[in-house]
């Protein structure tokens, strides 16, 4: 299946996230980069918006879990 452009009211739903907040995480590199499909319009591929959920939902689930390489005390 050929991957499909989401537009941005979508993935402002899909992920949560504010516009601010997407379009900082862009410009740090932790954020997949829009795609220009017109003059005017741009959007994200479906396939590297679900790729960055699932990484972020691994990285939540390796904190829950302990996994996450920082030392747990005790207390």
């Amino acid at each position: 299946m050929k991957d499909r452009i989401l537009r941005e009211p979508e993935v402002l739903n899909l992920t949560g996230l504010s516009r601010t907040t997407i379009w900082r995480l862009e410009k740090e590199g932790s954020f997949p980069r829009r795609v220009k499909i017109s003059r005017q319009a741009v959007g994200w591929l479906f396939q590297q918006i679900q790729k960055w959920m699932e990484q972020k939902h691994e990285i939540s689930l390796n904190i829950e879990e302990g996994r996450d390489g920082r030392p747990r005390s005790n207390t």
